[in-house]
């Protein structure tokens, strides 16, 4: 065999081997990522299921006992629905409304009110006195459903929708997670009422990074007065858009 040829040869079996660790060595480097990646996904895993618990656990006494179960979700439950059982297909369906005895078609909007949604707990008297101060600023007249006189308690479901569908803008507060106020959201959002949802991101006093979750819509805050500042400039950026009842009557 020449030497030209075992040149060649060589440099042929050189560059195969090369060849084979690159790829070799590009699998580990992917199998690695993976395992990265895995590790990262366990470690946020547990970190949410922890966070999770704690407040599983604390609410556990609030669903232990029926009358804590009523007292904590009042909206949730009617009494006068149970008989209420029929599935209806068709959509839109009004009938949860209808069988409150409120029409929708009678309905009229106060153009400057500022309904809010919030847990009727002493610990917040501060965030609403604050609320209530932004919309008198931009020009709202603040409510909240306790404000009302009802003539008994079966009648406070009633009051809150009746108030929803009455209200300009909806303003509700996240924290404390309470299952009526998410409750409350939800008939709100299905009406088409334009929510404007607050949460304080701070915790014992120290201030945390704020997380850019990009909506207009949701008010981050770590304390009064920045809640105050920020829920006066949203309500005073709310703008009408008369085409819907303009398409509506044509």
């Amino acid at each position: 065999m020449s030497f030209e040829n075992s040149v060649i040869i060589a440099a042929t079996i050189l560059s195969t081997i090369a060849v084979l660790f690159s790829i070799v060595s590009l699998l580990q480097t992917r199998r690695k990522d993976k395992e990265f990646q895995i590790k990262i996904g366990d470690l946020i895993s547990p970190q949410r299921e922890y966070v999770e618990n704690i407040v599983y656990n604390s609410s556990k006494p609030l669903t232990e006992d029926v009358g804590f179960l009523a007292d904590t979700n009042h909206i949730l439950f009617d009494p006068s629905s149970s008989k209420d059982m029929i599935i209806r297909n068709k959509l839109p369906d009004f009938s949860f409304f209808d069988n409150m005895g409120i029409s929708l078609h009678n309905v009229k909007i106060d153009e400057k009110m500022a309904m809010c949604l919030m847990p009727f707990n002493r610990r917040y008297d501060k965030t609403k006195s604050i609320i209530a101060e932004a919309c008198s600023i931009a020009g709202y007249n603040f409510k909240r459903s306790d404000d009302e006189l009802l003539a008994d308690n079966t009648d406070l479901r009633k009051t809150i929708v009746r108030m929803i569908l009455e209200a300009q803008v909806v303003i509700a507060v996240l924290d404390g997670r309470n299952p009526n106020v998410f409750y409350e959201i939800g008939i709100a959002h299905s009406v088409g009422k334009l929510v404007l949802m607050v949460v304080n991101l701070s915790r014992e006093g120290n201030k945390r990074q704020e997380v850019d979750l990009l909506s207009n819509r949701l008010i981050t805050y770590n304390n009064t007065n920045e809640l105050k500042e920020k829920l006066v400039k949203t309500l005073k950026a709310i703008h009408y858009d008369d085409r819907g009842e303009e398409k509506a009557n044509s």
